[in-house]
């Protein structure tokens, strides 16, 4: 999830600040009878929907910030379905304020207001440094209190006719959860997640990350229709820059219209996993490495490192997915010790010496282990191949750009 910029992505939604010309669309649910029934205000007259707007785009303004309100827009339409928000009532303090949502009667029923509060949620604690985020819904509107229950808050009371709305008073559900209680919650999604991704893992992505990752290496080994190693080298070099174009390309069209993520991540989803769409893929790191290390560097460790990825990196995750109990940098030490193992087998196969394998195996996984900005897929080869260049030279085992 990308948070608390000018646009904050979730899943399926894009949350941006909210524009006087959404007022229309505003409108739509405002004047709705069933959408207000359990709010105080409304139904709302259009002069009422646009001083509202009007109200909200000045307080985003304010300094010191209290408020925080988003447009939540569909992804897979571009269809602009409601208002989400929360105030800040102590910055001093930590204190949040009430969070609420209102969205059109058409986007009910698909979990889109549970997945808009878990991501105000995530940006009260994580960006603002909340200490307490509450919220509060009338008692009878059950699919509200559904919502904050699913997103992870605790029903802590119950208000007896506190507030008196549309002619008659009404009890209200007091909801609340604290910073720790989210973490905690935080920590249990993300196992959860972890275990769904070990299904993936067994299918196709993993499947088709090894075998694409080791088809480069392979090549490179042993040169297929009795090319020679020049020849193999320039053929190598004009596959991956091609592919990196193509990569590169589609992400940045991805990136840029939420429809076609929406889409490609649908269409790709066995190949893609779900925490890059909104991010490059994978694939266009992989490329992009594959291409340095082969220009840059000499066939013997360019074959090394692009095989520290493909098998290293399938190892650390099986290792990691399996049999992790230990986490270091957001990482398994179990699945780096996986990749550290194999790296070393794969090193020593091709160098047949035990120094340049164990510490060519060593920096491999101590790249894969850190926390890197940038994707595994590129600082992997490359780092390892950094490594082994300077391991060549300090040994005097040859100039690190001497082919086999």
């Amino acid at each position: 999830m990308s948070l608390f910029g000018a646009e904050t992505h979730t899943p399926r939604l894009l949350l941006r600040t909210p524009r006087f010309s959404d007022w229309p669309s505003v409108q739509e649910y405002a004047s709705d009878p069933k959408v207000v029934r359990y709010v105080v205000w409304g139904p709302n007259s259009p002069m009422e929907t646009q001083a509202f707007l009007r109200n909200c785009i000045r307080l985003q303004a304010r300094r010191p910030r209290r408020r925080y309100d988003w447009a939540m827009v569909e992804k897979a339409s571009g269809q602009f379905i409601g208002i989400c928000g929360f105030s800040v009532t102590s910055a001093k303090n930590r204190e949040g304020g009430e969070l609420g949502y209102c969205l059109n009667r058409k986007a009910w029923g698909k979990g889109y207001a549970t997945e808009a509060t878990r991501a105000m949620i995530q940006i009260g604690f994580k960006k603002l440094g909340l200490r307490r985020i509450t919220a509060t819904c009338d008692a009878k509107n059950r699919a509200s209190a559904r919502v904050l229950e699913k997103a992870g808050m605790r029903k802590e009371g119950r208000f007896r006719k506190n507030l008196f709305q549309k002619g008659k008073w009404r009890d209200t559900f007091f909801f609340g959860i604290l910073k720790e209680d989210w973490k905690g919650k935080m920590e249990a999604v993300q196992k959860n997640e972890m275990i769904a991704e070990t299904k993936v893992f067994q299918g196709f992505r993993k499947m088709y990350h090894v075998l694409a990752s080791s088809l480069f290496p392979l090549a490179y080994l042993y040169p297929p229709f009795h090319l020679s190693v020049p020849e193999i080298r320039r053929w190598l070099l004009i596959v991956a820059g091609f592919c990196f174009l193509i990569s590169f390309t589609l992400d940045l069209m991805r990136l840029r219209d939420h429809k076609f993520n929406s889409w490609f991540m649908g269409l790709f989803s066995e190949f893609i996993r779900r925490t890059e769409a909104n991010r490059f893929n994978g694939s266009t790191f992989l490329c992009m490495a594959f291409f340095l290390v082969v220009f840059f560097f000499s066939r013997n460790i360019a074959i090394t490192a692009m095989f520290f990825l493909s098998l290293g990196d399938a190892a650390a995750e099986l290792g990691g997915k399996n049999f992790g109990r230990i986490r270091m940098f957001g990482k398994s030490l179990e699945g780096t010790a996986a990749f550290f193992l194999v790296a070393f087998l794969v090193a020593f196969a091709l160098f047949d010496n035990w120094l340049i394998a164990l510490v060519g195996a060593f920096a491999g996984a101590l790249v894969e282990l850190l926390s890197f900005e940038w994707d595994d897929n590129l600082t992997v080869p490359i780092g390892s191949a950094l490594v082994l260049s300077a391991v060549f030279l300090l040994l005097h085992l040859g100039s690190p750009l001497t082919s086999f």
